[in-house]
């Protein structure tokens, strides 16, 4: 009998084939570093675009519950500290700004719903990869089907109360011991799937090289080059964004 958030075996099946079983344990705690620098225009608080030059520093906790009866997993995202970094001066930023994330995540790792999302104007502000969705980068989907190193796969992630879609090309590239564990890195080129009622959305591309815990699924660091697009009228605004995200104490 499995007990409830136990790691299901997950590992090398045979020479040639890896799977990657996503696993938590109840009130599991999971602390991450995230830097993304942000260099383009992006329409801050005017509305209109401004150049912009930043490094933003975030130090961020989940904290998972256990699973409900209804199969529902509750996960909690909150803004330990950060801080922005722009023209040579440092300002530290609040975690009133990036409020606690709810999310409640189903048995297959997919997102069913999101709480306590930032002021709309604030995502607007930082497009593409963000506090708000961050969270796309930290399951691998498809993860759990037995493939060999070298494999492509496509896959589909929804946030609903974004009422974001993104498309995934995930290529299994290899198998590494890091920080003494067993790990798949996996490069992944993600886009972002306009929605019917968009008229002139915010377009977006990234390309990740990511490495999960074979044991149990985990985010053991991602980088992310990320360009995103956003026209509003006749104005058109366009930034390049690289996020690291790394799991708190690792080592590599």
């Amino acid at each position: 009998m499995l007990v409830l958030g136990q790691s299901m075996c997950a590992d090398v099946v045979d020479s040639n084939q890896v799977v990657v079983n996503t696993s938590v344990q109840p009130h599991e705690v999971r602390d991450y570093k995230v830097t993304a620098v942000v260099k383009g225009k992006l329409p801050l608080e005017s509305g209109q675009p401004t150049d912009i030059d930043a490094v933003f520093s975030y130090k961020i906790r989940h904290r998972y519950s256990r699973r409900e009866g209804d199969g529902l997993l509750p996960l909690e995202i909150s803004l330990l500290q950060g801080e922005v970094t722009a023209q040579e001066q440092k300002l530290a930023l609040s975690p009133d700004l990036y409020p606690k994330l709810t999310l409640l995540i189903d048995k297959s790792w997919k997102i069913t719903d999101i709480f306590g999302l930032p002021d709309p104007q604030l995502m607007r502000m930082l497009p593409g990869i963000n506090y708000s969705n961050l969270i796309i980068l930290f399951y691998l989907p498809g993860g759990n089907v037995p493939r060999p190193v070298g494999s492509v796969w496509e896959a589909m992630v929804t946030l609903p109360s974004l009422g974001h879609t993104y498309k995934f090309v995930n290529t299994l590239k290899d198998v590494q011991t890091v920080g003494n564990m067993k790990a798949a890195v996996v490069k992944q080129e993600i886009t972002r799937v306009p929605s019917a009622d968009e008229n002139a959305p915010i377009t977006m591309k990234a390309s990740a090289e990511s490495v999960f815990s074979l044991a149990d699924g985990k985010l053991l660091k991602s980088h992310v080059e990320c360009e995103v697009a956003d026209k509003q009228g006749t104005t058109q605004s366009a930034a390049n964004i690289k996020i690291d995200v790394e799991l708190n104490n690792l080592r590599s």
